[in-house]
């Protein structure tokens, strides 16, 4: 609802959420992609195209009884004095597959042609500020809101241009400069013992879907049921693989460097909890989304300032300790959690009903704008 204190909160909760597909996605593509032979990353792209396939079959199954307003209506509905032939299927699918293609056009122009995505997003950022700000229906204390939105955005630009890093050069800093050297010689018994500890663990979320669900939502019931035995086949497959291939123990040399990318998903399912927490706790001396946000620019510049003394006076050839890039990745993951669902939160508050949806593409525009600076 709205002016509930705990909307910060909420969105932590949320942003904790969507990160889970970002902890496992690096995982699962690092397996089958980061195997040495570059051929191999095509399977990576598999993997990735039939997570994104899922999601949307989940997003369709679900979308209708899950993803309403605190009265119970439902959200992303069609308007009702919106053209028929937009809710057409085949409409609807071409104009997509359309969409997709000028976008594959205008991104290969870009990277063969000539470079012109910067001027793009500032025409972009120009034209919504021009709709926004000459809408009569709009009052002052409105405009002044959305003022507020695109100041913050402004500087929002900053931040993610250092934290963007993450997929540049602190990769390449993660494969050529790091030591990830662990030679860790696991008995085969002891994976057992931790596949079968899964099993049991993936059992006892059955019990509990069946006792808590049952009774209020049969379809969601099966839908958790069918995720948990795919869970438990697959696991019973790894524990049959490792049976018939007589290995007795498994050696793990090196940590991918892909690895690394699951850092700061992890870190924000670790401590989103933890923030939440803490932005209810403070009560009456909970900083202000601004403040909150700059405590998020100052924690991202203490992670660089820490990996700077791990690597003061280090050759360019010296491997230095993981501890240096997870360190830094735990301090980036705290000033995120102190920016971006905090940044989601205050766009909600501020941005008239109407334009909500406009206003936050306005605030994504400035993770895309981050990007092209940090190229």
């Amino acid at each position: 609802p709205k002016g509930d204190r705990r909307i910060d909160p909420a969105y932590t909760i949320f942003y904790m959420g969507i990160n889970v597909g970002g902890m496992l996605g690096p995982l699962i593509c690092g397996i089958v992609g980061d195997t040495g032979n570059p051929a191999d990353f095509k399977w990576a792209f598999l993997v990735a195209g039939i997570g994104m396939l899922l999601s949307v079959v989940i997003q369709k199954v679900y979308q209708d009884k899950y993803i309403r307003d605190p009265q119970g209506v439902a959200l992303g509905e069609p308007a009702a004095d919106a053209p028929k032939q937009w809710q057409n299927p085949i409409f609807v699918v071409g104009g997509l597959l359309l969409f997709s293609a000028v976008a594959i056009g205008l991104l290969y122009v870009d990277a063969t042609q000539f470079s012109y995505l910067s001027y793009l997003l500032l025409g972009a950022v120009l034209f919504i500020a021009f709709i926004l700000f000459s809408d009569k229906s709009l009052s002052g204390p409105e405009k002044q809101r959305i003022g507020v939105i695109f100041i913050v955005a402004f500087f929002v630009v900053f931040f993610w241009s250092a934290f963007e890093q993450a997929g540049a050069s602190l990769t390449l800093f993660a494969d050529r400069q790091t030591d990830r050297t662990v030679n860790w010689n696991i008995s085969i018994y002891v994976v057992y013992a931790v596949l079968v500890a899964l099993i049991a663990l993936f059992l006892r979320l059955w019990r509990k879907a069946v006792k808590n669900l049952s009774a209020n939502d049969k379809s969601l019931l099966n839908g958790v049921q069918i995720i948990i035995l795919i869970l438990v086949l697959g696991t019973a497959w790894v524990i049959y693989s490792l049976a018939t291939g007589g290995e007795a123990s498994l050696v793990l040399n090196e940590i991918p460097a892909s690895t690394f990318q699951s850092l700061n998903s992890f870190f924000v399912i670790l401590f989103a909890p933890v923030f939440a927490w803490l932005w209810l706790k403070l009560g009456k001396w909970e900083p202000e989304a601004p403040t909150k946000m700059a405590i998020g620019l100052f924690l991202l510049a203490l992670g660089y300032l820490w990996i700077a003394f791990g690597v003061k006076d280090v050759s360019a050839t010296t491997r230095v300790s993981m501890m240096w890039l997870i360190g830094m990745y735990a301090l980036h993951t705290w000033g995120e959690l102190c920016l971006s669902p905090i940044g989601l939160s205050l766009v909600n508050k501020l941005a008239p009903l109407k334009f909500a949806s406009l206003l936050m593409a306005v605030w994504f525009l400035a993770n895309a704008a981050a990007v092209v600076f940090d190229q």
